[in-house]
């Protein structure tokens, strides 16, 4: 995902962005994440390796596991290099099992803020690893984690929470399958009990498995639950009710997601070369790196992937953040793109989690109101930078 210098539009007249900073609270975040800085990405396999074989994941779908690991720390070093001279500061570190390679994950570390998604099964020691975010994945409710992820007979939760138990780098990413929203709460609170913060993402049923498990069932039932979690629990969910909404209804502001829309595509890969001439945006640094560290896929989330199946909350940030010119119409669709990014750069480490952590609770308070119905301004406005 890249967050890019852009030109913002602005006037005297009211409801502009001079106006809406007017509002100490928003201006406060906005300024915390000027201070941070823009992103510029790129996604890692650390290895084709996985010590599980969820139903379902993506990598194994698309055959990723095909692409084997760089074997020399000559060769890895040597991709690190590359990736600071194109002027990369963020990776999200993927696998495979990405805690299998701890050591390389340390070197990232010492380069770039970086991101690791995790199955939750092996620790990532907390020395030399301080300021690593990790993402931890759990899948549906407690017997789906352990049906869909532990083949029906290993506890993967409770494993996972064992290991990264009150631990301030982890945020749990947890899945949503549709039909299944029955234990939403329940593990909720257990994660939330373990000391961790909670994030939501939305399965998506590359398994075919149909029925309850489809995707094409929706996710309105799965919002209103979150919605319920955030208002339980507001300083420790560090989910953006504008992302979860754009998922559920696959439109931003009128337009439909898809690849056209999507910015998580590679760049320079030749699947995207006449995607990139539509002069429709898209990130200009992204890279998706199979594990070999030389090849790269046309997504983040594969080569063959059908955007009608894709709920990847990282590509729906980038979509959402990326699109800030469309969110200044009013100051309540500015307020719902601030609270957003903001979210983001603490999940990515680029705004220090349990510093901003102490804000969620008022950024939520914000977004539920912006959520309200109002009458969206048409008035012309001027630009400003703003990088």
């Amino acid at each position: 995902m890249e967050a890019k210098s852009m030109r913002i539009k602005t006037n005297e007249r009211p409801n502009t962005l001079k106006d809406y900073l007017k509002d100490d609270f928003l201006s406060s975040l906005l300024f915390d994440i000027k201070q941070a800085g823009g992103m510029k990405s790129c996604l890692v396999d650390m290895t084709h390796k996985c010590n599980l074989r969820c139903e379902g994941c993506y990598f194994f779908v698309e055959g990723m596991d095909h692409q084997k690991k760089v074997e020399t720390e000559a060769e890895f070093d040597a991709f690190i290099q590359s990736e600071l001279q194109r002027g990369t500061n963020m990776v999200t570190a993927l696998g495979g099992e990405p805690a299998l390679e701890i050591a390389r994950l340390k070197k990232l570390t010492e380069h770039f803020q970086v991101t690791t998604v995790t199955n939750g099964t092996l620790e990532i020691p907390y020395d030399d690893l301080k300021e690593l975010r990790i993402a931890v994945s759990f899948w549906g409710d407690k017997v789906r984690d352990k049906e869909l992820r532990g083949n029906g007979k290993r506890d993967i939760f409770s494993q996972a929470k064992a290991n990264f138990k009150n631990d301030p780098r982890v945020v749990w990413y947890y899945t949503i399958v549709p039909g299944f929203t029955e234990g939403v709460e329940e593990a909720t609170r257990e994660m939330i009990e373990n000391g961790n913060f909670v994030t939501y993402n939305f399965y998506g049923d590359l398994a075919d498995l149909g029925g309850r498990y489809s995707h094409t069932e929706g996710f309105k039932n799965s919002i209103d639950i979150i919605d319920r979690m955030i208002a339980q629990y507001p300083d420790k969910i560090v989910s953006s009710p504008h992302i979860n909404n754009t998922i559920s209804s696959r439109h931003l502001f009128g337009k439909k997601w898809g690849y056209e829309v999507c910015p998580n595509v590679t760049f320079d890969h030749p699947e995207n070369l006449e995607r990139v001439k539509t002069g429709k945006s898209y990130g200009n640094h992204f890279k998706a790196y199979n594990a070999d560290l030389a090849s790269t896929r046309r997504c983040c989330v594969g080569n063959a992937r059908d955007c009608d199946t894709c709920t990847d909350l990282w590509a729906f940030y980038g979509w959402v953040v990326g699109s800030m010119k469309a969110h200044l119409k009013n100051k309540g669709d500015f307020t719902q793109w601030l609270c957003t990014t903001y979210m983001f750069y603490l999940k990515t480490g680029f705004i220090d989690l349990q510093k901003g952590a102490k804000l969620l609770p008022e950024m939520h308070r914000r977004m539920a109101l912006a959520s309200e119905p109002r009458i969206a301004p048409t008035e012309a406005i001027d630009y400003i930078e703003m990088a």
